[in-house]
């Protein structure tokens, strides 16, 4: 019974990880694409991803905005550029924990690519549902 037990649980990590890496693989390539092919604003200074959930897993959007409050996250209600391209995370995953998996994603991302140049040059970056508290990457 314990070795059946055990053995669950590694399958389900192993899965887990598969699919966290699938998911960063999305998430970095739509990032890529959108740092080759727009371009933001001057007066942009933070940018966002916000988080829906979607029929099929989730969906992240990318916003540009002129204001920023540390304190207060109603500066991102109004944003002044918009991309439009989504990338849609096919998951099947709580909430939280994909959250915590894309705020994790994200800190790579800005700390080891060509992010740092080009359209996030300079920028505020943060992540977070729409219906919920902001997360500050850069």
């Amino acid at each position: 019974m314990m070795n059946r037990l055990l053995s669950c649980l590694k399958k389900l990590a192993i899965a887990s990880t598969g699919m966290a890496q699938d998911m960063k693989k999305e998430i970095s390539n739509w990032l890529d694409s959108i740092i080759k092919e727009e371009h933001v604003p001057e007066n942009i200074i933070v940018l966002n991803i916000g988080i829906y959930e979607a029929e099929e897993g989730y969906c992240l959007y990318l916003t540009g905005h002129e204001e920023y409050d540390e304190d207060n996250d109603s500066w991102s209600e109004e944003s002044a550029y918009e991309s439009p391209k989504y990338c849609h995370v096919h998951v099947d995953m709580e909430w939280k924990d994909f959250l915590e998996n894309t705020v994790s994603i994200l800190k790579e991302y800005f700390s080891i690519t060509k992010a740092s140049k080009g359209l996030f040059d300079g920028k505020k970056v943060t992540t977070g549902f729409d219906d919920g508290d902001l997360v500050r990457i850069v």
